[in-house]
């Protein structure tokens, strides 16, 4: 077919037009070059020839989570999960390379490329634990679960930044830790002496074709014999002990 285009701005050397937007490539196209000048007057210029590729956006969903943090020791919080990032995005080269970088645990997870702007998901936050003096739960993509101890109660670790996970639970009235932040839900908060707070629960997502859940929180632990550690979320998080 025949391609007609028409434009350009007085006094620039280089003209660039938007002739069409192709759904497949054009190959071996041979075209001429008519100018009009200020005055009116034309210069031709013939036999030109080019190869035309039509560029397809190619859509990419992902799911990332970010390596969950350390249960707190003895009677300790929850460990909260790996931050959670999840979406699509479009590129318009079949050619262009991503990486991802997974976590293990308490690292961070990324998606990184030439000319793209990574993405990043946070490693969860410890549980609180006490080892003489009490250490406040620890904040990530998902908060630890505090923990109380003779020496008073520990604060609970918070989802940071906003969006991937949340917040740790706290301890119960007896020496219990309570439950790591999923990132569907928040820790749970011990009762009494036993047991510990459930992991928050993970998100359940069928990116790999099948239902499965990702990001859970873990278990508080309890103090003494007989206690019960909470269960960990759904999505790996594990039991406390």
């Amino acid at each position: 077919g025949k391609i007609t285009a028409s434009g350009g701005v007085a006094g620039t050397d280089n003209v660039s037009l938007v002739v069409a937007t192709l759904t497949a490539d054009i190959t071996g196209v041979t075209f001429d070059v008519v100018a009009t000048d200020e005055d009116n007057g034309t210069a031709t210029s013939t036999g030109h020839t080019l190869d035309l590729v039509a560029y397809s956006a190619y859509s990419i969903s992902y799911l990332m989570v970010a390596g969950g943090g350390k249960g707190g020791n003895v009677i300790g919080g929850g460990g909260g999960a790996g931050g959670l990032l999840e979406s699509t995005f479009t590129t318009l080269s079949s050619s262009s390379q991503f990486t991802m970088t997974v976590g293990a645990s308490e690292n961070d997870s990324e998606i990184t490329s030439t000319g793209f702007t990574a993405l990043n998901a946070n490693a969860g936050g410890y549980g609180g634990k006490w080892s003489g003096d009490i250490e406040n739960a620890g904040s990530g993509g998902s908060g630890g679960g505090a923990v109380r101890t003779p020496a008073g109660v520990g604060a609970v670790g918070s989802a940071t930044p906003a969006g991937q996970g949340n917040a740790g639970g706290s301890p119960g009235i007896g020496w219990t830790g309570g439950g790591g932040g999923g990132y569907g839900d928040v820790g749970g908060n011990a009762s009494g002496s036993s047991p510990g707070g459930i992991g928050g629960i993970g998100l359940q997502s069928s990116i790999t074709g099948t239902s499965t859940y990702y990001a859970g929180g873990g278990g508080g632990g309890v103090n003494g014999v007989g206690g019960v550690g909470g269960s960990g979320g759904n999505g790996g998080g594990g039991d406390g002990v």
